[in-house]
């Protein structure tokens, strides 16, 4: 079993694909980025449960993170403009996550994603800036465990 904070980038990933403010240099089919900042993600599973988060992102951390295994090996994703947003598709060690991400991109966006059987939604909400003790790639997990998503095991 991969470790859970690995799955919670693969989480936070497919949840923060489409999330931020797009660039009009870009194609209607790219993702967009987030803005820099602290985002809180709430993320409701199967059976209710909610689990909520946030992190702390810039420029650099959001090209590295911000597409669902974008910089691996054997890993694939499609986007595509839907009205108020975009529908994703991402296929990464064998897994499918599909998807829509819903909202104005710089403020607030309410992603969908359904993998392998598993239905998840995620309320996705910019805070601000990040305070001054974080650093951008730190993740906020419940009960105030800080992670910084460099340091996640690959």
């Amino acid at each position: 079993m991969k470790h859970p904070i690995a799955t919670m980038a693969f989480v936070f990933g497919a949840g923060f694909i489409v999330a931020g403010a797009m660039s009009s240099a870009r194609a209607d089919d790219d993702p967009p980025h987030r803005k820099p900042g602290m985002w809180q993600q709430a993320m409701t599973m199967g059976g209710g449960q909610t689990m909520t988060m946030q992190m702390c992102i810039d420029e650099a951390t959001e090209k590295q993170f911000s597409a669902m295994g974008r910089n691996r090996a054997g890993c694939s994703q499609e986007f595509h403009k839907v009205p108020g947003g975009y529908s994703f598709k991402g296929t990464c060690d064998g897994k499918t996550a599909t998807g829509t991400a819903i909202g104005d991109f710089d403020k607030a966006i309410k992603v969908e994603v359904d993998s392998e059987g598993a239905h998840m939604v995620s309320n996705l909400t910019y805070l601000g800036p990040c305070p001054a003790d974080r650093k951008p790639g730190d993740i906020v997990m419940p009960g105030g465990q800080v992670m910084n998503m460099k340091d996640m095991p690959k």
